[in-house]
Formats: C-alpha cells, structure tokens, sequence
C-alpha cells in the first residue's frame, strides 16, 4: 500500500514569537551590558556545553515513550537548541559571521543532499531509507572534494 505523506501544519505566528523573543533574549545577553557569563564565555567553551546538552538528549531519548521522558526531552531540546543559537550569537560577536548564514547553509545544504525531495529535487527516487542516507553521503562526499 501507498503511505499519504502527512502534511506539515504552518508554524503558527505565536510560535514564531516565541523564537523572535529567545532570539531577542539571546541577543541581549550577548552584547556589552548583559550578561556577566555570556560575556566572558568563548566559541570554544559554548561547544562544551553543547557536547553535555546533546548527552543529555540522550539520555532522555532513553525515558521515552513515557509522558515525564517526553516533557524532559522538550527541556533537553530546549537547551540544546539554545546553546546552537548561542553559539552563533558567540561566532558572530568575536569573529563576524553573519548570524543569519548558518540558516541559508542549513537550508542550501538539505536541498541539495536530498534530490529526491519532490518539492525541490531533480527527479531523483529514494526508494528506502537506505538509499536516501547513500544519496546524502554521495552528496557530501562531492561537496568535500570540491
């Protein structure tokens, strides 16, 4: 039988918010006037805590499926979450990276690795899961020669 892709919903205009307003939070910590420790913190050490919010999302994928493993995972997100846009944030205040280029890489990066999408591929056909990771490594294995 044929799976129906389920369909996305929109991200809703309060959740976009909700983003503007940690992005907002974010940026106000960062810059000369905020916060005494994300003033002080570098690039280097932000990873660190990255590193530990991803072994925390580990071990909370590990309580699932329970209802209190899924509200700790949303907190575990949560952080990790945080700490990437921190880091940004961070990259961009001691180095000058335009805060908005990871976002296009991001996205540049998925369309190009999975040709088969339909909403922007090329044509390509991922039968299985399998050969959708083959394409996604075939694709990166040429973006890294070049």
């Amino acid at each position: 039988s044929t799976q129906v892709p389920r369909q996305e919903a929109p991200v809703s205009s309060e959740r976009m918010a909700s983003l503007d307003e940690v992005i907002r939070l974010l940026n106000r910590c960062v810059n000369s006037g905020g916060c005494p420790w994300t003033a002080s913190v570098t690039p280097s050490e932000m990873v660190g805590w990255l590193s530990s919010e991803c072994t925390e999302v580990l071990q909370a994928l590990d309580e699932l499926p329970s209802q209190a493993g899924l509200q700790k995972l949303s907190l575990e997100l949560g952080d990790l979450l945080f700490c990437t846009l921190m880091l940004i944030r961070l990259v961009s205040r001691e180095h000058g990276l335009d805060p908005e280029l990871p976002w296009v890489d991001a996205l540049n990066k998925v369309k190009r690795r999975t040709p088969y999408m339909r909403e922007w591929g090329d044509g390509s056909l991922a039968a299985t899961a399998d050969h959708a990771k083959a394409l996604w490594c075939a694709a990166k294995q040429r973006e890294l020669q070049k």
